[in-house]
């Protein structure tokens, strides 16, 4: 489930290591994997996490793929970043921020929404940093549905497989909560 060489914090663990934390390196490739047994609900869930320390490039923070479908959070090379679902041909859903986030000293914090099941398109997907809701984007696709995350396929922290062509995380995370 694991990969190796991740260094992660705890309670009682100092040296100014944020709580609950995780620190990916892309050199070495590592990330987290998790299959659930059975699909959950895919047009309601929320992400959270905080975010430092990363490169301005091309990372996956979270991603779930099935075969050319790919669910995903990441960060762009500009300091955009993207919460969409890609089905092999086009975006099912797509947010990209207007907003910059390029500060590798700063923590941030990120909280993606879907919730489908909501009658006003531009509220069915929703990105949060550190507390205000973001509306402006470069792009922007809305859908019901969820796609891949919390569906019974290969779920990845800090990883975007993308057919071959992996993109790794190079950051810490912390408290990274699914509900």
């Amino acid at each position: 489930m694991f990969n190796t060489q991740i260094l992660a914090g705890s309670s009682g663990q100092g040296g100014g290591i944020a709580q609950q934390s995780l620190k990916f390196n892309d050199d070495e490739t590592q990330y987290l994997s998790w299959t659930p047994d059975s699909g959950g609900n895919t047009t309601t869930y929320t992400v959270s996490f905080w975010i430092k320390g990363f490169d301005l490039r091309e990372q996956s923070i979270l991603a779930a793929e099935n075969g050319a479908s790919q669910t995903f959070i990441k960060l762009r090379s500009d300091g955009q970043i993207q919460f969409g679902a890609w089905n092999g041909s086009g975006y099912d859903f797509n947010l990209r921020t207007t907003a910059l986030h390029r500060d590798p000293s700063a923590f941030y914090h990120f909280v993606c929404v879907m919730d489908g099941g909501n009658g006003t398109s531009g509220d069915r997907q929703r990105i949060y940093v550190n507390g205000e809701r973001l509306t402006s984007f470069t792009h922007e696709v809305y859908t019901a549905s969820g796609q891949e995350i919390n569906t019974a396929v290969t779920h990845y922290l800090g990883r975007l497989p993308a057919a071959g062509s992996s993109q790794y995380l190079s950051a810490y995370l912390a408290e990274v909560n699914f509900i």
